[in-house]
């Protein structure tokens, strides 16, 4: 049995599909402090709760599973697939930042992408928007609020990648040092996709950043 002591065990839980098809929906449930920072997501049957299937981080200190988002069919298999964030995920050697997208179907990971600078905490969060590059496939917009722009530190970046290559398609910056843009986002049904401006590590200055009432208006 893993040992959950200080692993944050819930820290980002998730409902996205029926993984197991006993007609209720699973649990994603994230623990990224599990193994010193290594970070983990346990996928649990709602029926039982039985271990269906369980990710780790690939470096101690990633943080994988910080958060969890219900995305899209990004591999157009009719299954919901799912975003994990690992705000401190290391590329070589590098704290980055992480997400990866997961099947909902076998588990694969489909897509990995990584942040543009270290401690930029590329995937502290994010969330499936629509089709912003034509593609066909939903894409993930994902928060690096500590990520600098220039010589304006800690800016914070929230970034579109393209959910068929994992390409970066669009990016927006805060304006003034230490405003940490992006650490949270929301796509609603309408496709309004809202970067707020407020962080767990500094006071925001305005409570609304930037919103586009359709992928087109955001291209």
């Amino acid at each position: 049995m893993p040992d959950y002591r200080k692993a944050l065990f819930g820290a980002a839980v998730l409902a996205p599909e029926d993984f197991d098809d006993d007609g209720v929906l699973d649990l994603v449930v994230g623990a990224p402090a599990f193994g010193g920072g290594l970070g983990r997501i346990d996928v649990l049957s709602d029926t039982n709760f039985d271990l269906l299937r369980t990710f780790e981080g690939r470096t101690r200190g990633d943080a994988f599973g910080s958060i969890l988002s219900a995305a899209r069919d990004f591999n157009g298999d009719g299954k919901l697939d799912f975003i994990v964030g690992a705000p401190l995920g290391h590329r070589r050697t590098t704290p980055s930042g992480c997400v990866r997208v997961i099947s909902g179907a076998d588990f694969r990971i489909l897509r990995s992408s990584y942040g543009q600078e270290s401690m930029g905490l590329f995937g502290e969060s994010a969330v499936g928007i629509d089709d912003l590059d034509g593609d066909g496939r939903p894409d993930p917009l994902v928060g690096a609020p500590s990520q600098s722009h220039g010589e304006i530190v800690d800016a914070g970046h929230v970034h579109v990648v393209s959910g068929k290559t994992g390409v970066l398609l669009r990016s927006w910056t805060g304006e003034v040092n230490g405003e940490f843009y992006g650490p949270a986002l929301v796509a609603d049904l309408t496709w309004t996709l809202t970067a707020l401006k407020t962080s767990r590590w500094a006071r925001p200055r305005s409570r609304w950043a930037t919103t586009c009432r359709s992928p087109a208006a955001c291209a």
